[in-house]
């Protein structure tokens, strides 16, 4: 070599592997250094593998937060692994060659997407499975279920207990305002609303 660098022709490519270099200088009159301690460098041209464990494709949820979790793989090592729920944003998992991240669907079918990087930033194709999120439709009871306009009730339910924090609540498009777990005169604990017509 007569400069400082050296660059490969496109003839020279080489191909993957591990490689080993050293140099030493000779000047006009023909006499020549030692040899410089070896240093390597590697070609990786090879992209990481991965894939989703779980959930599986079709899986139905009723709760909107589940953990996403699966492996990666690459001969070289595995940098990191990101998920991501839809267009949403790509988010690193905990773990490399096997992976968790908890993520939150939207209600509706969500496609998860899960993708790895090797330790010389190839990316791996995506993997991706469709899930769906069925919220759970809240029954509400009312008690008493008619009386006079102003009157109190009781709102209670399998999925809206007595105790359930409520800021607006519209009973037949009207809003009403729920005042606590008892109303304004002491009555028995449960979630109160005073209503401003007759129900019926």
């Amino acid at each position: 070599l007569t400069s400082s660098d050296y660059t490969l022709a496109s003839g020279e490519a080489l191909p993957q592997g591990t490689y080993y270099w050293r140099v030493k200088a000779r000047d006009g009159a023909g006499n020549e250094s030692a040899w410089t301690a070896s240093r390597s460098f590697s070609v990786d041209t090879t992209a990481p593998t991965v894939s989703i464990a779980s959930p599986s494709s079709g899986q139905t949820f009723t709760t909107p937060t589940i953990t996403v979790s699966g492996t990666a793989l690459d001969v070289g090592g595995v940098s990191k692994v990101e998920v991501k729920v839809g267009s949403g944003i790509w988010q690193v998992a905990t773990g490399t060659t096997s992976w968790s991240k908890l993520v939150t669907l939207n209600p509706g079918p969500n496609t998860i997407y899960a993708r790895a990087t090797d330790t010389s930033g190839n990316p791996s194709p995506e993997a991706l499975v469709t899930v769906t999120y069925n919220p759970v439709q809240a029954t509400i009871s009312l008690s008493p279920t008619s009386g006079p306009a102003g009157g109190w009730i009781t709102i209670g339910g399998s999925e809206f207990p007595p105790s359930t924090p409520v800021s607006a609540l519209k009973i037949g498009g009207i809003t009403v305002t729920a005042f606590g777990t008892t109303d304004p005169n002491g009555n028995l604990p449960g979630l109160y609303v005073a209503v401003p017509w007759a129900l019926t």
